[in-house]
């Protein structure tokens, strides 16, 4: 039952139907197992997407320092857009800039290259930035 719960809170946040629906079947999800390992990651997410960027960015990194592997990675990427959003460039700058070259990131197709060079640049960090662009120039 908690699988049927999050697949349908995931589906009604992919599709934008109802952010408030999928919110509460995610809740459910967790409730219903408090171990799923994606419940959290995606209640964070409508949370990102909902316009609580710095609720997000506490709830991936809490789901970062439970996990492992690849939801880790995507989870403090995540974490990063979500600071990021929050304006706290400084702290976006650190999460991303760990990231920068990991092997997980490259096979989920993720990139922080951009999103740290933004963060750099809210902190006045001009060099950093210019460094966090060189992949994507080459």
């Amino acid at each position: 039952l908690a699988e049927l719960h999050f697949r349908l809170g995931a589906a009604r946040l992919a599709t934008g139907e109802n952010l408030e629906a999928a919110r509460k079947d995610l809740a459910a999800a967790r409730e219903r197992n408090p171990e799923h390992p994606h419940a959290s990651f995606y209640l964070a997410l409508c949370d990102l997407t909902d316009g609580q960027p710095a609720r997000a960015a506490e709830e991936f990194a809490a789901v970062a320092s439970a996990s492992s592997d690849v939801l880790q990675v995507r989870s403090q990427y995540h974490e990063g857009l979500a600071l990021l959003a929050a304006g706290r460039n400084s702290q976006a700058a650190e999460v991303l800039g760990k990231l920068s070259g990991h092997p997980l990131l490259k096979q989920q197709n993720l990139d922080p290259a951009l999103p740290l060079a933004v963060a750099c640049v809210g902190s006045q960090q001009w060099d950093a930035a210019w460094t966090a662009l060189q992949p994507l120039l080459s």
